[in-house]
């Protein structure tokens, strides 16, 4: 791994660990900057409820905080459709230029949300514009069962067809130790991936 310019980037469905091991690289001693294409919009759902901080994320990420005309939408749900369904939708590269920015700010870099084909090739390009070595992982738990890719948010559905043509029992959950994960993929697998349903 090249000590002075590294992106490390997590990929996997929603829960497989993609930010508890990013996380574990933002120490004193490893000094990687966290960059994500998600908190952009974290901070729009805080300014649209009215709140400074979400005081339990991953309660949030569960509960029901919409319920209209016997729709409800979970916190995920309402994250997952905003940045999506409404801004990718009306500014498809809106994410993207927010990261490539914040990219430029650091030396070691780890991202924890990248979920779409376009956010992965950002960073493969940037990597070899500024000469970064970029590293990808496949977050996996070996107890998730998976369900039809048909029927998952788009942003799920890159992840879901590489745990199913790289993962199984690829990545223990909850692994402290970078050196022990299991999968690590090229851009081209993470391509072919997202191109082929299996």
């Amino acid at each position: 791994m090249n000590l002075d310019k590294d992106i490390i980037v997590y990929l996997g469905l929603a829960g497989a660990g993609k930010t508890y091991q990013s996380n574990l690289l933002l120490t004193p001693k490893i000094q990687f900057t966290k960059v994500s294409f998600a908190q952009e919009l974290r901070e729009m759902v805080l300014d649209l409820l009215g709140i400074e901080d979400f005081d339990n994320y991953s309660r949030f990420k569960r509960e029901v905080i919409i319920n209209y005309n016997e729709k409800s939408l979970t916190g995920r749900d309402l994250l997952q459709r905003l940045g999506t369904n409404v801004i990718r939708k009306r500014l498809p590269s809106y994410f993207e230029e927010i990261v490539k920015q914040k990219m430029l700010a650091g030396n070691r870099i780890v991202l924890d949300d990248a979920r779409f084909l376009t956010e992965i090739t950002l960073i493969n390009n940037f990597a070899q514009k500024n000469n970064y070595a970029v590293s990808y992982y496949l977050c996996d738990r070996e107890e998730f069962i998976y369900p039809e890719i048909a029927s998952l948010h788009e942003s799920e559905q890159l992840a879901a067809n590489l745990s199913l043509l790289y993962g199984k029992d690829t990545l223990f959950w909850k692994n402290e130790n970078i050196d022990k994960v299991k999968v690590k993929l090229t851009y081209e697998q993470i391509v072919a991936g997202a191109v082929v349903q299996p």
